[in-house]
């Protein structure tokens, strides 16, 4: 599963200095960081960015210097695509490799 579940564990803490609130599953496996001051989102599985049914890393912020970003994720390797879509075929055609 991708999403947090209810049973997740959360930590609020200061991490370098930035507050950051961290999810954590059940075996302690790290599974989303999200930083309120810098409006982004990353989700982890084995503690590697990760994520099926969404972008693994989201920045909402945005302005001139720092518009929104979405990256898409799998076991840590960044994969080249711009929407859940482009995501998802590149994920089929993987698996025929």
């Amino acid at each position: 599963m991708d999403d947090l579940d209810n049973e997740d564990q959360w930590i609020a803490d200061n991490l370098n200095s930035t507050f950051c609130i961290r999810w954590y599953d059940k075996s302690g496996d790290h599974r989303k960081s999200y930083y309120p001051n810098s409006r982004f989102t990353t989700y982890y599985k084995r503690n590697l960015r990760h994520r099926t049914n969404g972008p693994a890393y989201v920045q909402l912020y945005t302005t001139s210097f720092s518009p929104a970003l979405e990256e898409w994720w799998i076991n840590g390797e960044k994969v080249p695509c711009s929407s859940q879509e482009d995501f998802e075929k590149l994920m089929k055609l993987k698996a025929f490799w």
